[in-house]
């Protein structure tokens, strides 16, 4: 069983190994909230929420199906705002479920002008001295396979994982997504799912500088 209170160090870790150079200060007081207002957030049991909308709903992120998000440990650090994703079933503590228990992160940072998604190579970057497996650049999504460091954010996790990089509405996203060993879980099948319910909830807006007063 895959607990809760492994999720602690993901977090760590994405606040560790931020887009740098692609993320920039937050303003105003949207800049300082954290949690979303709860009439924003769909509540599936106690702290579970089935999504979470960020910057005034111009990042909507949710998982794939079968994985819900913690809200307890919905996290703000310098850079942007995190949300940590795990199954339905670990989070509410139920045995069973129709999915493995993996855990994926999504880091959101503050809107930008002239935000750039950032390719693979500069994912690669800013993860050395890691060693990198893959590297791939494609359409509206650069993703990296990294050799280890899975299995130390994730209790019998692969060391093996993906991290990737898009650009929503002017926000650079990173994602990232930890499989169990053995389970046979495709981490970058599962990240792709990811990346695609967040572009599918997050309506898209024109980025003005007038629109960050919305």
């Amino acid at each position: 069983m895959f607990g809760v209170n492994r999720f602690g160090p993901v977090v760590a870790l994405v606040l560790a190994l931020p887009l740098a150079g692609c993320i920039g200060e937050g303003t105003g007081k949207e800049g300082m909230e954290l949690r979303t207002p709860a009439d924003k957030a769909k509540p599936v049991s106690g702290k579970i929420l089935s999504k979470v909308p960020l910057y005034n709903g111009r990042v909507v992120v949710a998982g794939p199906k079968g994985y819900c998000i913690d809200g307890s440990v919905l996290r703000q650090g310098g850079v942007g705002r995190v949300v940590l994703i795990a199954s339905c079933n670990t989070l509410s503590g139920k045995p069973g479920g129709s999915v493995d228990p993996a855990v994926m992160t999504v880091s959101v940072s503050p809107r930008q002008l002239g935000a750039k998604q950032p390719n693979a190579n500069e994912l690669s970057a800013l993860a050395a001295p890691a060693k990198v497996l893959a590297l791939e650049d494609g359409d509206g999504i650069s993703l990296v396979r990294m050799a280890s460091g899975g299995d130390s954010v994730l209790a019998h996790g692969d060391p093996r994982y993906w991290r990737a990089g898009m650009l929503i509405n002017g926000h650079v996203v990173s994602l990232a997504a930890y499989t169990p060993k053995g389970s046979g879980t495709s981490g970058k099948a599962l990240i792709m799912a990811l990346a695609e319910t967040l572009r599918e909830l997050s309506p898209v807006k024109d980025y003005t500088p007038s629109a960050d007063a919305e």
